[in-house]
C-alpha cells in the first residue's frame, strides 16, 4: 500500500507516519481512543478507553493481572445527543477530553511530547487489597516516533472511512493505586490506538501489539492479519509486509516475521481483547534480525 504524506489535501486509503488530520462528524460518526499501559515486570496491563459511536459513548477501565489470569472491569455506557462528543475532531499538539461521573473519571491530556492519563474506578474489587483502582501516569512520545496509520476509503467519499493510528514505544511513569495498596512506577511501555471514521469495519481483523526492550533498545509490534502491519525499532517504523495469522502464531510468507502468541488463562473477555505473552523473530528493513523475548501482549478484534 502506498504511503501518503498529506491526508489535508485528498483522501484516500493508504498509510502514513506522522499524519494531521480533521473531519467533521454525523450521525454514523465510530471513534475510539485507547490507552494500554503495561508494567512488563508485573506482567500487568491496564486499559483505559472512550468509545463514541454517534448515539452511545462508553468508558471503560479494566486491569488484567498475568500472574493470576484475572480481569477486573468497569464500563459506563451513556446515550446522548450528536452534539455531545468528548474526543477530539482533530489532532495537534494539545488535547483534552474528560468525563466524569459517580463510578469513575477520566482524563487524556497531552501537551508537545506530553501524555497525562488520570483515571479512577471506585467500585473495582481487588482480592487482598481493598475496593478501588485509582492511576495518574505520564506518558512520553518523542517528537520523531513514528505511528503506524492507515487510512480506508470507500466510493471515494468523505463521509465514508476508517482512519486508524497505532502508536507504540512510549515511556510511562506514575502512581497506581489498588485497593489499600499504592504503588509509585517507572520503566513502563504504553500503547495507543485511536479510530475515527464514518464506517465500521465489515470483517474485522486480529492484531497483535507489545512493546519491550532487547539489547538496551525499545521494540514494538503492530502486527494485523491481513492488514497494515509494523514493527517499530528506536521509534522508526518497519514494514514485515503481509501478516498471517493461524492458532496464535503471526507470520508472513518470506519468513522476516514469526511471532507466537500465548494467551493467559481467562484472558478472554466477552468484547475484543485477549492478554497473554508472545515471543518469536522479526526483520527489519536493512535486514537486521532481532528477537523478540517473551514480553507481554495482547490481541485485539478489531472493531
Amino acid at each position: 500500500m502506498k504511503e501518503i504524506k498529506s491526508w489535508q489535501e485528498t483522501l484516500t486509503t493508504g498509510w502514513a507516519r506522522h499524519p494531521l488530520w480533521a473531519f467533521e462528524r454525523h450521525g454514523s460518526a465510530h471513534e475510539i481512543d485507547c490507552y494500554y499501559i503495561t508494567d512488563a515486570r508485573e506482567g500487568w496491563t491496564i486499559r483505559v478507553s472512550i468509545l463514541e459511536t454517534g448515539q452511545l459513548s462508553e468508558y471503560r477501565i479494566s486491569f488484567h493481572d498475568r500472574k493470576t489470569g484475572e480481569t477486573q472491569e468497569k464500563a459506563v455506557q451513556r446515550h446522548f445527543h450528536q452534539s455531545r462528543y468528548t474526543l477530539n475532531e482533530t489532532s495537534g499538539s494539545e488535547e483534552s477530553v474528560h468525563f466524569s461521573c459517580d463510578d469513575m473519571r477520566i482524563a487524556f491530556i497531552r501537551k508537545d511530547s506530553r501524555r497525562n492519563l488520570l483515571f479512577c474506578a471506585p467500585d473495582l474489587d481487588f482480592p487482598g487489597k481493598g475496593k478501588g483502582l485509582d492511576a495518574r501516569f505520564i506518558l512520553s512520545q518523542p517528537d520523531d516516533l513514528e505511528s503506524l496509520c492507515t487510512m480506508r476509503v470507500r466510493k471515494n467519499s468523505r463521509h465514508s472511512f476508517l482512519y486508524e493510528r497505532r502508536l507504540n514505544c512510549m515511556s510511562a511513569h506514575g502512581t497506581l493505586r489498588l485497593g489499600d495498596c499504592t504503588y509509585e512506577l517507572d520503566g513502563l511501555t504504553a500503547e495507543l490506538l485511536s479510530i475515527r471514521g464514518h464506517q465500521r469495519q465489515k470483517n474485522p481483523r486480529l492484531c497483535l501489539s507489545c512493546c519491550t526492550c532487547t539489547d538496551g533498545r525499545m521494540v514494538g509490534l503492530d502486527l494485523t492479519s491481513g492488514g497494515e502491519s509494523a514493527v517499530v525499532m528506536e521509534n522508526r517504523i518497519h514494514r514485515p509486509g503481509v501478516v498471517r495469522e493461524e492458532n496464535g502464531r503471526f507470520t508472513t510468507g518470506d519468513g522476516k516475521l514469526d511471532i507466537t502468541f500465548e494467551s493467559t488463562h481467562n484472558s478472554e473477555d466477552r468484547r475484543d481483547t485477549a492478554y497473554g505473552w508472545c515471543s518469536g523473530k522479526a526483520v527489519l528493513d536493512d535486514g537486521t534480525e532481532i528477537s523478540i523475548p517473551r514480553t507481554p501482549a495482547f490481541i485485539v478484534q478489531g472493531r
